[in-house]
């Protein structure tokens, strides 16, 4: 079996926002796990923390507990609160775009720093601390057994695609509006890639 982790990069104004799609070809169809935002948590927290370079120095509020605090420019190790909160962090200039930005930064640590727990055990107990706050539609052997095959995928492994678009207004409401030569290559690319072509690299 083969895998990769494939981002779309979507470039309004110099701004990326970054999606991380897990994809398993041979054969399709694609299966998905969604986390939620306390398993999101745990699951840092459980591998230890990740070490992210802070952009720049953040001051915010966590809306679940009110804990206030300030995350200061430069590598640092995160706890899953602090992790969450980097990652959901828009009050700045570049709103979304920045935010997803920091998401994909901080998906790409927690790829790097759970290398060591993709065996067997570690995995099912990960998977058993998460519990509810994971939801899937894959088995949850197959679901173990998944991550374990992953155990040497690494961030070098997050392709990324640019897709072209531009912020617009419909009826006084934002939203990002994709290049539609753009969103056609994108599209192929994917549909490549769940075929078996190798993924690569696409310069922005």
């Amino acid at each position: 079996m083969s895998m990769a982790l494939v981002s779309v990069n979507v470039l309004p104004l110099l701004c990326k926002v970054a999606v991380v799609v897990f994809v398993r070809w041979h054969p399709p169809p694609l299966e998905s796990v969604e986390i939620n935002f306390n398993g999101f948590q745990d699951l840092v927290d459980d591998i230890g923390g990740v070490t992210v370079d802070v952009e720049k120095t953040l001051t915010f509020k966590d809306r679940i507990t009110g804990t206030h605090f300030t995350l200061y420019q430069g590598a640092q190790r995160l706890t899953g609160i602090q992790a969450l909160n980097y990652a959901r962090f828009r009050g700045d200039a570049e709103g979304d775009f920045g935010r997803n930005r920091r998401q994909q930064q901080v998906v790409k640590a927690i790829i790097d720093e759970s290398m060591s727990f993709r065996n067997i055990t570690k995995v099912n107990s990960l998977l058993k601390d998460l519990g509810d706050n994971v939801a899937t539609d894959m088995d949850f052997n197959v679901l173990a057994k998944t991550l374990t095959k992953m155990k040497n995928v690494s961030s070098k492994d997050v392709y990324s695609i640019p897709l072209k678009a531009a912020p617009m207004s419909i009826d006084g409401v934002s939203y990002v509006k994709a290049n539609d030569d753009s969103l056609k290559k994108v599209k192929s690319y994917i549909k490549d890639v769940l075929k078996g072509k190798k993924p690569k690299h696409i310069e922005e």
